[in-house]
């Protein structure tokens, strides 16, 4: 009997991976229940056009720590639906059983629930036009669609918005494929363009008090008509230590030393580009 249970268990888990796998990690029971834990957040009524907009089909982009991406067919925007990680957990610890990690566990989880809700609002308020944030939806509704969305296996499902917490935000180039098209073309004066919009982004935040936890260039920042955008809203908090002038520019120049490494490897001919943005700091 310990032979074949042993067996079942061998047996399931390549199986679960390989599921796990083929869906990207996704499942709609991920999706259930993801509104926001703060109160005050309430969600305004969605504009037409975007009601308009979500007529279209959203396929399967990608998942971050916060949330599951959806593009529409014209791929101009980005559907983000919150995973509900943190309250899924907290559900878990209801249970006597794990009493012991009650505590501390779920001051932890229900930290870091608020925090997620609290980023996209400092978003919404001070970075709009930033980050390409058209439209918040912390709380459950009666005005949002009802829209098709195509899952990693290809699957089509229809979903109301009105019950889910999402975000609906213009669809950037990844900043490094921005870059690597700079450098093929040999567009010096767009690549500058761009890292000087990208030096305004960062300065932006850090004028507001806005702290980003994750600054990765090559994951948090997009470029849109050829200006940087913030496409991960998931990691900022307020603090006025962000202000400071020095520690903005040191920050700033670590942040971009990354990019720089990139641009060594890669693209070599942009590097004057930014070694005198950064000279101007």
């Amino acid at each position: 009997m310990k032979r074949l249970l042993l067996l079942l268990l061998l047996l399931i888990y390549p199986l679960a991976r390989f599921c796990h796998y083929q869906t990207k990690g996704f499942r709609f029971s991920k999706l259930e229940h993801n509104t926001s834990c703060i109160p005050s957040q309430i969600s305004g009524p969605m504009p037409l056009e975007l009601k308009s907009a979500c007529k279209q089909r959203f396929t399967y982009l990608g998942r971050g720590l916060q949330s599951f991406s959806f593009v529409t067919e014209d791929g101009t925007l980005v559907l983000k639906i919150f995973n509900n990680r943190y309250r899924r957990r907290l559900y878990w610890l209801q249970f006597p059983i794990l009493r012991n990690l009650k505590k501390t566990q779920i001051a932890k989880y229900r930290k870091k629930w608020e925090k997620t809700f609290l980023s996209y609002q400092i978003a919404t308020e001070n970075l709009k036009e930033e980050s390409g944030l058209l439209f918040f939806h912390p709380s459950c509704c009666r005005d949002c669609p009802t829209i098709t969305l195509i899952d990693p296996l290809g699957s089509p499902h229809r979903i109301s918005l009105s019950q889910y917490a999402f975000v609906l935000q213009k669809r950037a180039q990844g900043s490094f494929d921005f870059f690597l098209e700079c450098a093929e073309n040999q567009d010096l004066k767009r690549a500058r363009r761009g890292i000087d919009s990208l030096i305004r982004l960062m300065k932006r935040k850090a004028t507001l008090g806005i702290y980003d936890e994750d600054p990765l260039i090559r994951t948090n920042i997009g470029f849109l008509n050829g200006e940087a955008m913030q496409i991960d809203l998931g990691p900022f908090s307020k603090d006025l230590r962000a202000c400071d002038p020095e520690k903005r520019r040191q920050e700033m120049i670590r942040i971009l030393s990354g990019l720089r490494s990139f641009m060594e490897r890669k693209t070599p001919n942009l590097l004057p580009c930014l070694d005198e943005a950064i000279e101007s700091l």
